[in-house]
């Protein structure tokens, strides 16, 4: 098989499939609460294997120490903020930051500044099955 007949097996093989695409999908504020966690999409068993959240904290809002039994990214999309790992000492984060979470850590995130943090939250599962260590606060979820 020539690499042309390689490339255009695979592509076909991968156009089996509608992608899906998401449109308009941030600037949720949080109404009355501290926190809004929005999903935007959920996994499926067949084809997505991952959950994507919209994660947006008010000013000096924390998220309290919880654990999820998978691998949570979080992509700090504007303001600032600091994570805990297992009790251990914060760790400041930014726009543009990236924080790769494993399975089963306890962590804790909070907002260091005086304007709105938003970051995507990737989830390796879904759902989340979030475990709370602390009271959670008050948040809005928000199905997609």
């Amino acid at each position: 098989m020539t690499v042309a007949e390689t490339k255009e097996s695979f592509s076909v093989g991968l156009c089996t499939q509608t992608m899906p695409i998401y449109h308009n999908q941030f600037d949720t504020l949080p109404a009355d609460t501290e926190r809004v966690f929005r999903t935007i999409f959920k996994a499926d068993s067949k084809n997505t294997p991952c959950s994507l959240h919209e994660n947006v904290l008010v000013a000096h809002a924390i998220i309290p120490l919880h654990v999820h039994w998978v691998t949570e990214i979080l992509i700090c999309l504007s303001g600032t903020a600091e994570c805990s790992f297992n009790g251990a000492a914060a760790e400041a984060y930014a726009a543009g930051s990236v924080v790769v979470i494993p399975p089963n850590t306890p962590h804790t995130i909070r907002n260091t500044g005086d304007a709105l943090l938003r970051q995507l939250s990737f989830l390796a599962g879904d759902p989340p099955d979030t475990r709370w260590l602390q009271t959670p606060g008050s948040v809005d979820h928000i199905a997609p």
